[in-house]
């Protein structure tokens, strides 16, 4: 009767443990794809919320981030301007940007050895110098 009972036991532990989930882990390309809506703009340490709206003029950056590869990711800023009631609209591409893993967490996103970008979660940043002003462009998953 206990060689029975311990049979039932181990046949059932077999079973829940055989029917454990295991998480699949997403690559990093998956991890940054997305649509990302532009949330502000760091200019000169002032931090400027988009869109930017002042009369009849219009302004605001979206990202677009497209897995290449598992470590590789296309970026694509979309800035749409509307000055004098006339709406513009500019892309700028940045393609097989290389994936890393950052120590805090964030992957940064490389072009030719240096750090374009890094998603933290949901967030995306972007800082550049423009005439020698540093720039971050901040962006929420949409």
């Amino acid at each position: 009767m206990n060689n029975r009972k311990l049979l039932i036991y181990l046949l059932l532990l077999l079973l829940f443990h055989s029917c454990k989930k295991t998480e699949i882990e997403k690559s990093l390309g998956d991890m940054v794809a997305g649509e990302y809506k532009g949330t502000s703009i760091i200019l000169g340490g002032t931090e400027i919320p988009l869109p930017l709206e002042s009369g009849t003029n219009y302004l605001n950056l979206d990202f677009t981030v497209t897995k290449s590869t598992e470590l590789t990711a296309n970026l694509q800023l979309i800035f749409t301007e509307k000055s004098n009631g006339v709406l513009s609209t500019e892309t700028e591409d940045h393609p097989n940007l290389k994936l890393i893993r950052k120590e805090d967490s964030g992957i940064g996103l490389m072009e030719n050895g240096e750090e374009l970008a890094v998603v933290f979660g949901q967030n995306i940043e972007m800082t550049v110098v423009i005439e020698e002003l540093t720039t971050t462009f901040k962006g929420l998953k949409k």
